[in-house]
């Protein structure tokens, strides 16, 4: 497929011009081996595709004026994806996918439907974590990323975001003007949502 489009340089080798725009291809599905892995050609290293079928499956549809169709993802296996782009991209120095972790932190935090979800439960979110709402918001972040997912991905993810991961994420956890944000709110926001992956992996009936 790939062969009548231009190739653009790109530490993966999965890029290229298509209509005049410079996009991604990502070889996933069928063809990934192991499952979660896959390889753009048979001489490049392979790529993480952890969760990318589960995402093209849960994906909504739009449909422009003209009649042509899109898929975009879904809020939850967007996190789960730019999660594990982080594990990846960030061994190497390149953090940008924090800040796109961020965008998902702040919305779903001030989500009304979240917000009230936070004090539902016993425990409640909120009370896992401390009655501190924001906090409760991401922990059911967690918890429906893994719901979303599924347990083989979330468990693959969990086991590759390590505790130094999750440290380095806090550190480049600030807003998206910001380089670095606040240390301790930020390890605080990771320490939630990671308990809430967790909770969905060790009792699949939690919230």
């Amino acid at each position: 497929m790939t062969a009548s489009f231009e190739a653009r340089r790109s530490s993966s080798e999965v890029k290229y011009v298509i209509g005049g725009l410079a996009v991604d291809l990502i070889p996933f599905g069928g063809i990934e081996r192991p499952k979660g892995s896959a390889r753009p050609s048979p001489a490049s290293e392979p790529l993480s595709v952890l969760a990318y079928s589960s995402a093209f499956a849960a994906a909504d549809e739009y449909t422009f004026p003209d009649g042509h169709r899109i898929k975009v993802v879904d809020p939850l296996h967007y996190a789960a994806l730019k999660l594990d782009a982080w594990v990846d991209r960030s061994s190497y120095g390149e953090y940008k996918d924090a800040s796109d972790v961020r965008v998902v932190f702040d919305w779903f935090r001030e989500h009304p439907e979240h917000i009230d979800g936070a004090y539902l439960g016993d425990p409640s979110p909120a009370e896992r974590c401390d009655w501190d709402q924001a906090l409760a918001c991401l922990w059911i972040l967690g918890s429906k990323v893994a719901h979303a997912i599924g347990a083989a991905n979330t468990e693959a993810i969990v086991a590759k975001w390590d505790q130094p991961n999750r440290e380095s994420l806090a550190r480049h956890l600030g807003k998206p003007w910001e380089s670095v944000g606040d240390l301790a709110g930020a390890f605080s926001e990771v320490k939630a949502f990671a308990e809430g992956l967790q909770a969905k992996i060790a009792d699949p009936t939690s919230q």
